[in-house]
């Protein structure tokens, strides 16, 4: 993705690039919450997948190392790729970055290949992600369908499965179509879920269970951090609430844009 977008931004046939800030200033304060509230999303969610490493002890151990590997590895590549959007597109950098890869006119400021390589390689992401994130989901859906007494490879268990989990793929594939706007969903789901998981939950269980004395610097930091956030999460939430609106007001069901 890189080396596409470095392709597009020093190519001759690219678009002009503009760098500055659209909107009034209420529309920017908005555009920053719900900014902030995407990348709540994008580094919240994967609490989710750590929180199944709690499973196994040492508890601690588990979940730092993986939640220190995942953020590191965001950080090395969807920073870069963002930060190169901006540079290649400026802000008409579309929330897809492959459609700023061709004009309007379907002209490609990319080989074509590369770019039909890189949709192949998300939607093998999409596949694998689809099926780490849904562990849970299949697995409360599969306590009354599979049977404990047979094997896990059994017909008997598999065929249930394959059928469970399909209707659930087809359904979300089609909720997700049918709504594009997925980063207002986004940004609603880092606002009331992420940033309240990550930033304020853990530091009211800290107080609460090691009770530090309110004369310390740890406490004050601790309560510092959850009015920060608890704010950040209200202000979150009403900006991606506004940006659903208007994208509800501009785009149709199953537009493609």
């Amino acid at each position: 993705m890189l080396q596409l977008l470095s392709l597009v931004g020093s190519s001759s046939e690219a678009p002009l690039k503009d760098y500055s800030l659209l909107g009034t200033p209420t529309q920017k304060m908005f555009g920053v919450f719900n900014s902030l509230s995407i990348l709540s999303n994008v580094y919240g969610n994967l609490i989710l997948v750590e929180i199944h490493a709690t499973i196994s002890p040492p508890t601690f151990g588990n979940m730092k190392k993986g939640l220190s590997i995942c953020y590191l590895l965001i950080l090395i590549t969807l920073f870069p790729v963002g930060i190169s959007g901006y540079w290649a597109f400026g802000n008409a950098s579309n929330g897809n970055i492959l459609m700023n890869m061709f004009s309007t006119s379907r002209v490609y400021y990319v080989p074509k290949w590369s770019f039909i390589m890189t949709y192949g390689l998300i939607f093998i992401q999409l596949v694998v992600s689809t099926l780490i994130y849904s562990q849970p989901t299949f697995a409360t859906l599969e306590e009354k369908i599979v049977d404990d007494r047979k094997g896990s490879y059994s017909l008997r268990n598999v065929i249930p499965r394959l059928i469970s989990r399909s209707i659930f793929t087809i359904m979300a594939t089609l909720l997700a179509a049918m709504l594009p706007f997925f980063s207002s969903f986004n940004a609603i789901l880092g606002a009331i879920g992420y940033t309240p998981l990550v930033f304020v939950i853990p530091m009211i269980f800290y107080i609460i269970v090691l009770k530090p004395s309110r004369h310390t610097t740890t406490f004050w930091i601790n309560v510092t951090l959850i009015i920060t956030f608890s704010i950040i999460s209200i202000l979150g939430c009403l900006a991606s609430i506004h940006q659903l609106i208007i994208d509800m007001k501009k785009y149709h069901l199953f537009a493609n844009i």
